[in-house]
């Protein structure tokens, strides 16, 4: 519990001020493209165009499951209990 008190909520506190500050600062829509997951189109610094990849919705499916093994087997490592 004082994990998430002392660190995780300061570092999401963190994570909107730096994306509120950089929205209104640089006038880049980051909040609005975390939303729907569409930027408008501007030449940006990351890559000349966008590319398209492959099975996208496996590479999704994959990292999902990745990131349910790593939460849940910290849970389990550091001795808690997965399902009450």
């Amino acid at each position: 519990v004082w994990i998430f008190k002392w660190m995780i909520l300061p570092l999401i506190a963190i994570h909107i001020t730096a994306n509120t500050l950089y929205g209104l600062l640089r006038k880049d829509p980051l909040i609005r493209a975390m939303v729907t997951g569409k930027k408008p189109a501007a030449g940006y610094e990351d890559a000349r165009e966008a590319q398209v990849v492959a099975q996208v919705w496996l590479r999704a499916a994959v990292c999902l499951v990745i990131a349910a093994v790593i939460v849940l087997g910290g849970i389990a490592a550091a001795g808690g209990r997965l399902f009450y």
